[in-house]
């Protein structure tokens, strides 16, 4: 691989000494991660059972709340093994546990919750653990959501979320450097996106049983205009992917791709999700992050399936209903095929 590079002109001089990289077996991984999960559980356990009496009390219980994310900070930075991840992963969890104990009775302003989003976000760039970054991410949008709760703009947090979703993945190798930072904040919002969703499409019961009672912004009539925004989202998110294969709109083949997106967004306007899913597959395709695509499959499945149980038809006409998206996409399958094929005849 260097000669190659070194012919090619890219690299220049002598390769550099070979470096034998220890890779330790991902069995072993797991026993040392469930180690330290036993090992901060049984520590914690036993210090809260000493200050049981002092935790109690709301400020002993943020300051240590505090104190114990602090060690966590500590353990990720100076260590690196399963282990100690794990065992920093528990104490940061607990810190967080005491800290929302100490402040709930302050949990119904929508203050409070900007206050916990902020923390979070904190969080998420200065602590160097994936998962703890992928849950305080996903702890702080949920935050903004819940802040949001009596807003208008909370039936719009679907889309504002694909938003992100979407900037962050089309834009993945800029923050290739820094992906260590960028990555779980990616998952994260890719996962609050498709669960937000999920549970906004069942209703206004839904979410109002989510909510525990809060109430909620009674301007419902957001709902449709947040799906027409994610199905104008598929088709950027087409045209910005065409433009970067240099695939011209106007093409036979952008023509193509573009009046399929269209198609997909109109069908996305009765069967809600779909649109999500078919963003998520298309970026997961075009990046080859089997991770992003596997979950793009899994929402474009979850989503159809939930539209034909929820399908307030008999059953033969589902039938119907099925056999012709079916052949509907198979058509398009093969005009786009049809089409490529003429492309590379003509080049």
């Amino acid at each position: 691989l260097w000669q190659q590079l070194h012919d090619a002109g890219i690299v220049t001089g002598e390769m550099p000494n070979v470096v034998d990289i220890e890779v330790i077996p991902w069995y072993v991984r797991v026993i040392q991660g469930l180690t330290g999960q036993f090992a901060a559980v049984f520590l914690l356990l036993f210090v809260l059972s000493l200050f049981r009496d002092f935790v109690k009390q709301e400020e002993v219980a943020f300051v240590l709340g505090l104190l114990l994310i602090g060690a966590a900070y500590t353990v990720f930075r100076q260590l690196s093994t399963a282990f100690a991840g794990q065992f920093g992963l528990m104490l940061s969890f607990t810190g967080h546990a005491l800290c929302l104990f100490a402040v709930h009775r302050a949990l119904d302003n929508s203050s409070t919750w900007l206050i916990i989003a902020l923390i979070e976000a904190l969080l998420v760039w200065f602590i160097p653990h994936f998962l703890h970054r992928f849950f305080s991410c996903y702890a702080a949008v949920s935050a903004l959501v819940i802040a949001s709760i009596k807003l208008p703009i909370l039936w719009l947090m679907p889309s504002l979320t694909m938003i992100a979703v979407i900037l962050l993945w089309l834009h993945e190798v800029k923050w290739l450097t820094q992906s260590a930072r960028f990555r779980p904040i990616a998952y994260a919002f890719t996962f609050v996106a498709i669960q937000m969703h999920s549970t906004f499409s069942l209703g206004y019961a839904a979410v109002f049983q989510a909510a525990e009672g809060r109430g909620l912004s009674a301007q419902t009539w957001l709902i449709p205009v947040n799906e027409v925004l994610l199905g104008a989202m598929l088709v950027v998110t087409i045209i910005k992917l065409l433009a970067r294969y240099q695939i011209t709109v106007v093409s036979k083949q952008g023509l193509a791709a573009i009046i399929a997106g269209s198609v997909l967004a109109l069908m996305s306007l009765q069967a809600t999700g779909l649109a999500i899913a078919w963003i998520l597959i298309l970026l997961g395709f075009s990046a080859g992050n089997r991770m992003l695509l596997g979950l793009g499959f899994f929402a474009f499945w979850s989503y159809l399936g939930r539209y034909y149980y929820f399908l307030n038809i008999s059953l033969l006409d589902k039938s119907y209903v099925l056999i012709g998206t079916g052949v509907l996409m198979l058509l398009m399958r093969q005009g786009l095929k049809h089409l490529r094929m003429e492309e590379t005849h003509h080049a």
